[in-house]
């Protein structure tokens, strides 16, 4: 049995069957495991935003504008509000 806890402070279990050794390697605990499996996707989604951001020359030349970083500010949190709205609808 383990027991995660998630960002929220909500704890996860899960229970794990191993079969050999070769199921402790880190690509199949995390295969097993889908809370482990949504915390890898999420990390990846991370790490690809990140480089195509960095490597987004219109937006960091928009960015240097103070006004136009605002706004785009104002959208980016509107739109988390949005989906973590979203995401509360669904769990009901």
């Amino acid at each position: 049995d383990l027991c995660h806890v998630d960002a929220e402070g909500n704890e996860i279990k899960e229970i794990m069957t191993f079969t050999g050794l070769g199921d402790f390697g880190a690509k199949k605990i995390k295969d097993k495991s889908y809370f482990l499996s949504k915390l890898d996707i999420e990390k990846e989604q991370g790490v690809r935003i990140t480089r195509q951001l960095t490597s987004n020359r219109a937006l960091q030349k928009a960015l240097e504008n103070p006004e136009v970083k605002n706004s785009i500010m104002d959208v980016i949190e509107s739109s988390i509000e949005e989906i973590l709205a979203n995401q509360k609808k669904v769990e009901l």
